[in-house]
């Protein structure tokens, strides 16, 4: 399956651990490589049903650190999002591996002896089947439907309202009578429009019925006389001028749409409009004269909405004109644009407060943690990934020296295309920009101009089929493209996510289905980009290669003995495929992004990308936690089979593999 329309490079998180011992307490780094029994092509023997010949799980690779959790096996998902992981499996074999099985003994599988789940089947025993639970609602279905209509009556309605309230003079039957009552509150008594105004000052945005003597007809608190007022906690403004008309406005929940007289704070020295609606948690479709606005709990949920089920916002516009009313199916185009707009500045608000920039932030950061994020940056920093002075030790730099270290403070990224993020050629505002320009995770456009100008007539990139738009993304860097990957942009999208000041010491584990093409330049086309002397170019000359575990299957031969990631010393289990999970949810957001103005467009790539990363730091503790359970089960059975496995070897063999790929820990007996 070939991917089309993206390149993005995310890290790893769960690929390292920021809490390995520090100390001098020996460990032990155990790299075992099951053998398994060649299968002849059509051969029908060891094959699971499960087994595919184009669907192979390399489970066939253990590498386990002792107090280091690595990367899980590559059918385990994104587990950190989740918070879970997958059941070890330690009897999958690789049947493409090879190897002579019939000169060769095998050791003995490990057989996993943790104990089982029990059988679900008796909880569930008291669960009533979906067919039984139909029956029992036809048998009960007019009970259910009697109390549907008792809703739509009430006896009280039409009687005198408790309040005692005349309408004008006192004449018998001129009292106030129960016809109003609310939709939205529970329990909701039938009162006269002058109790229902009293006890809605602090709800001016419920939905009210009416008793017309026929039935309860739906209004507004407006029908009833109630004005909103602004800045003065629900009560009148006393400097406002007597007799002035309150402004009419359409204010919008998630009931829909509804008109309310406003009325305004005109004191001396009072806020402006704008303020006084957003203090009153109401954000307008307008800056300047608003006279249209949604509720903040109108735009969480539809930023929730956004983010989680990938509704794009026309959806979610015409669901609120239908709650408004049911029967006008059309939506109006003007409300939608008001929508759009609003959440766009809404959601860009929310970011600003969220990373702590709106509380000035970057002060901190910049003089305790120089180098962590760009200026300005709303994106969410990686706890997981080596930060210098942030999470690494003060040593680090001569950490990394030792070949046995090195491997817990290596950046792990992964590099992958998404080709469902395209951009329509439609006429739109070609001069917007992101709010966030060169502060989100897209590449600043004035950087990217001027570096496609430098390099864009550079010969060397990936083409694929299709001529379309795509993005890239690295780490925190994303970057639109026009035709095919070129390596030029996947350099500038690399290089940035590396921070505003990378260590010179840094190592990078980079994982790309096409890392057989983009290493073969890769050092010197960064020399010539950056300069040879620069920063970039000695992370480049520290970059280890390898293909992603599933993406390797369908390389060549030699491609997989070169790049597979079981053969990067100190790569452990990466599978390389932490980019892939996201792209199921992504691709789902360019529904939402395909028709948007361009600025607009990345703001929603980076609230879906910003959000994947908010769930996977929730989770990491615990899915970390079981990855320590499980090695800490797996690690004894391990070394038992590795001894096993040298015991079958040639001894002089042996010795000269762990001389040259040394562990931790002394040398096992190999007898």
């Amino acid at each position: 399956m070939r991917i089309r329309k993206a390149v993005v490079i995310q890290e790893d998180s769960l690929a390292r651990s920021d809490h390995e011992d520090d100390g001098d307490t020996q460990k032990t780094d155990v790299n075992v490589r099951l053998p398994s029994t060649p299968r002849k092509r059509g051969s029908t023997a060891n094959v699971t049903p499960s087994s595919s010949p184009r669907k192979r799980w390399r489970k066939a690779y253990v590498s386990i650190s002792e107090g280091t959790l690595e990367q899980a096996s590559d059918d385990e998902g994104d587990d950190a999002m989740a918070g879970t992981t997958a059941e070890p499996n330690t009897d999958a074999y690789d049947a493409s591996d090879e190897g002579d099985a019939e000169n060769t003994p095998r050791p003995s599988r490990i057989k996993d002896s943790s104990p089982k789940k029990g059988d679900k089947q008796e909880a569930k025993g008291n669960r009533k089947k979906t067919s039984e639970q139909v029956a029992e609602y036809l048998e009960r279905e007019a009970e259910i439907l009697s109390c549907f209509f008792i809703q739509d009556y009430d006896a009280c309605a039409g009687s005198r309202c408790p309040c005692g309230r005349w309408k004008g003079d006192t004449n018998e039957g001129n009292f106030l009578k129960r016809l109003w009552r609310c939709s939205e509150c529970f329990h909701p008594p039938v009162c006269c429009e002058i109790c229902i105004v009293e006890t809605h000052k602090n709800n001016p945005f419920h939905r009210v019925q009416r008793w017309n003597d026929s039935f309860f007809e739906r209004l507004t608190l407006r029908d009833a006389g109630l004005v909103f007022h602004l800045g003065h906690g629900g009560e009148s403004c006393p400097m406002a001028p007597s007799g002035a008309a309150p402004t009419k406005m359409t204010i919008c929940d998630l009931q829909g749409f509804q008109a309310v007289d406003v009325c305004f704070c005109r004191c001396s020295g009072a806020a402006s409009e704008l303020s006084q609606l957003i203090c009153a948690r109401l954000f307008p479709a307008t800056l300047s004269r608003p006279r249209s606005a949604f509720t903040w709990t109108l735009m969480d949920d539809l930023r929730l909405d956004m983010v989680q089920s990938k509704k794009a916002i026309y959806d979610y516009f015409t669901k609120l004109v239908r709650l408004s009313r049911n029967a006008e199916v059309n939506a109006d185009k003007k409300g939608y644009e008001n929508l759009s707009r609003s959440s766009r500045l809404y959601n860009a608000a929310m970011r600003v407060r969220q990373s702590g920039q709106g509380q000035g932030i970057d002060k901190i950061l910049q003089t305790l943690y120089p180098g962590l994020l760009y200026p300005g940056s709303v994106m969410l920093p990686c706890p997981s990934c080596p930060h210098p002075g942030f999470n690494t030790p003060d040593d680090v730099e001569d950490l990394v020296k030792d070949p046995r270290q090195e491997h817990k403070y290596r950046l792990n990224l992964g590099m992958d295309g998404n080709y469902k993020l395209y951009h329509k050629h439609k006429l739109m505002d070609v001069n917007d920009v992101s709010i966030f320009d060169g502060r989100g995770a897209y590449v600043k456009q004035s950087v990217l101009a001027d570096f496609r100008k430098d390099f864009g007539n550079y010969t060397e990139w990936y083409l694929p089929e299709r001529r379309q738009d795509a993005r890239e993304n690295a780490r925190q860097s994303l970057i639109d493209i026009v035709i095919g990957e070129r390596f030029p942009d996947i350099d500038l999208a690399l290089m940035r996510s590396y921070g505003p000041e990378p260590a010179r010491w840094l190592t990078t584990l980079l994982s790309f289905d096409k890392n057989c093409q983009y290493w073969v330049n890769f050092r010197k086309r960064v020399g010539d980009e950056f300069g040879d002397d620069s920063v970039e170019t000695q992370l480049a000359s520290q970059t280890l290669f390898c293909v992603p575990k599933f993406h390797i299957s369908n390389h060549v031969e030699d491609c997989q003995f070169q790049f597979h990631p079981a053969h990067v010393i100190g790569a452990g289990r990466v599978s390389g495929e932490e980019v892939e999970p996201p792209w199921v949810e992504l691709g789902q957001a360019g529904a939402q992004s395909r028709d948007s103005n361009p600025g607009h467009r990345q703001e929603i790539i980076e609230d879906a990308i910003s959000d994947w990363n908010f769930k996977k730091l929730v989770g990491i503790v615990r899915a970390l936690l079981k990855r320590a359970k499980e090695v800490a089960f797996h690690l004894p059975r391990a070394k038992e089979f590795f001894i096993a496995l040298s015991a079958n070897l040639d001894d002089a063999r042996v010795t000269r593999w762990l001389r040259e790929f040394p562990t931790e820990s002394a040398e096992y007996p190999l007898h």
